[in-house]
């Protein structure tokens, strides 16, 4: 997936490119969609977003190009089968592998041993603060 970005990378929010992939996964080649597209869409623009994403894409180009990949496929597509809107966000990657993770099974495994330690006793308490998040309490309070 190619991540788009505006030049100056402020905008709290990114665009997935994802023509490669959609070609990728219906077996069509930038060279047969150009074909069915005739002039309606350059070779070099269709080179270039399989490769580098568009800066700003055309919406008659991203038209054409739904349109030559359903002649193609028989398959109707829609803008977001090319194009998907996400928030930036600063976590890191294995965060993010963690938060992504299939933990659907989770329930199939044994409970962690603790031995003679209770769980509930290790660590400090802590108490949620609108605005502020999450505070660690000192002991006492």
């Amino acid at each position: 997936m190619i991540m788009c970005y505006s030049l100056d990378m402020s905008e709290p929010f990114q665009f997935h490119w994802k023509f490669r992939e959609l070609l990728e996964r219906e077996g069509v080649t930038v060279y047969a969609l150009s074909q069915k597209l005739g002039n309606k869409v350059s070779r070099p623009t269709l080179y270039r977003w399989n490769v580098e994403g568009p800066n700003r894409p055309d919406l008659v180009a991203l038209g054409w190009t739904l349109w030559g990949l359903k002649q193609l496929t028989g398959k109707s597509f829609q803008v977001s089968d090319l194009l998907e809107y996400g928030v930036k966000d600063d976590l890191d990657t294995e965060t993010k592998a963690w938060l992504e993770s299939d933990l659907s099974r989770l329930g199939e495994f044994e409970p962690y041993d603790w031995g003679d330690e209770d769980p509930e006793t290790l660590g400090s308490p802590v108490e949620y603060v609108s605005g502020k998040g999450l505070l660690v309490l000192k002991e006492g309070k």
